[in-house]
């Protein structure tokens, strides 16, 4: 995408405009939507394996297939997690890959937990202790939201999994919303990404839409790489949410 277009969606995005919220004090609403998981065993309405009893021992029911939820989830108590964002990955081809995605569906959804009063974390290296001297700046649109205190921007560096669970309890936050780059990689594997944080104990949902994977040479133009990681996560991980569905929520 060229530098034209790719300032002139920026300036559509901008138009809806940023409202300034942190971690909310505001009285408990929810919002309602419907997530989907893919599993090999049997789910029930809640999403939990269904036991069985086979010669004497506990088992869980087969039941292959893909499953569809409607949860009812606080804003107040979830947080948007946006994964490394950057503008200097180190790869011009990366970073011209990942731009019209963060800017079409990232932004946008950034934009709506806001006004959902959802507390927003972008999560990043920091530029004063980043060795590697890239991959540590973050589209300026976040930047500036940062520091009109409508999100927070935390440093890898300064949490590994614990400090970041201990970090989201505090602020009352037991349900994460991921998204950002790469799904395969950091979103998945960092101390702050989605594997750790689900053996601490957190809900999980994931936004196919608002990340994208590290491909290979013969799978750039089918994300091939990103869809099969979502097949992944969707099994246990994390439940999958729509950005379309997402965009049109409002609190109840």
């Amino acid at each position: 995408m060229k530098i034209g277009k790719l300032n002139l969606l920026i300036g559509i995005v901008l138009i809806i405009g940023f409202p300034t919220i942190g971690f909310s004090s505001d009285k408990a609403r929810f919002f309602s939507i419907t997530t989907k998981s893919k599993s090999f065993f049997l789910l029930d309405k809640k999403g939990e394996l269904v036991p069985e009893i086979i010669n004497g021992k506990k088992f869980f029911k087969e039941g292959e297939g893909e499953y569809k939820f409607r949860r009812k989830i606080s804003p107040k108590r979830t947080a948007l997690i946006v994964m490394d964002p950057w503008i200097d990955s180190g790869s011009d081809f990366l970073n011209q890959y990942f731009a019209p995605i963060y800017v079409t569906n990232v932004l946008p959804l950034v934009i709506k937990a806001t006004t959902l009063k959802m507390p927003v974390i972008v999560l990043t290296n920091d530029p004063n202790r980043n060795d590697k001297g890239y991959a540590s700046k973050i589209f300026p649109e976040l930047e500036k939201m940062a520091t009109e205190g409508s999100l927070q921007i935390l440093y890898h560096q300064d949490y590994d999994e614990k400090l970041f669970a201990k970090y989201l309890r505090i602020k009352g936050v037991n349900t994460l919303i991921y998204s950002g780059f790469s799904s395969n990689m950091c979103v998945i594997g960092r101390d702050t990404g989605m594997i750790p944080m689900k053996t601490n104990g957190f809900k999980l949902y994931f936004i196919p839409k608002a990340s994208a994977a590290i491909e290979f040479k013969d799978s750039w133009e089918t994300g091939s790489v990103h869809k099969n990681t979502t097949s992944i996560i969707s099994q246990g991980i994390a439940e999958l949410i729509e950005l379309d569905d997402f965009l049109k929520l409002t609190l109840i």
